[in-house]
């Protein structure tokens, strides 16, 4: 009877060092990413990016995406050269932009264009656009990145 105590603590403490180990150099354990790891109640980080997928509630622009992306085309206050305006016919722009926690679009960066002249029309109209709607995680404002795609006639 004592013969198999002993050999049940052996066996109980060969598991806790294994469960350590495998602890300790990442052997099967896995830690979920994005919104899954942060504990219920606690705040967001303030200056954390975060991903469209993590938000609860995505940043918009004062009149709807439709009608920010028809003002980017036909913003008066950004310069329209010749070049910008032969590029036009069947280009799509990419542009990538981070949404700060006050509404800012700060950070405007072209992913996918083809035409220069179009390109810096499109990040002068970003920097003078009006205020966004921040993403919220759990009714706090947080900094999010946006990706749209405008496409040209």
């Amino acid at each position: 009877m004592e013969l198999t105590s002993v050999m049940r603590c052996i066996l109980l403490l060969a598991a806790v060092l294994a469960l350590d180990a495998s602890a300790q150099f990442g052997v099967g354990i896995m830690i979920p990413t994005g919104r899954s790891t942060r504990r219920p109640g606690t705040v967001p980080d303030s200056m954390a990016t975060y991903l469209s997928r993590e938000l609860d509630l995505h940043p918009r622009s004062p009149g709807g995406i439709e009608q920010w992306v028809s003002e980017l085309k036909q913003d008066p206050s950004c310069r329209q050269d010749a070049g910008s305006m032969t590029c036009r016919k069947h280009e799509q722009v990419v542009v990538r932009f981070i949404v700060e926690r006050d509404g800012r679009l700060t950070d405007p960066v072209i992913v996918k264009g083809r035409c220069a002249a179009l390109e810096q029309q499109i990040l002068c109209a970003i920097a003078a656009s009006p205020r966004w709607e921040p993403g919220r995680i759990d009714y706090h404002k947080v900094r999010s990145r946006m990706q749209v795609t405008i496409r040209f006639p």
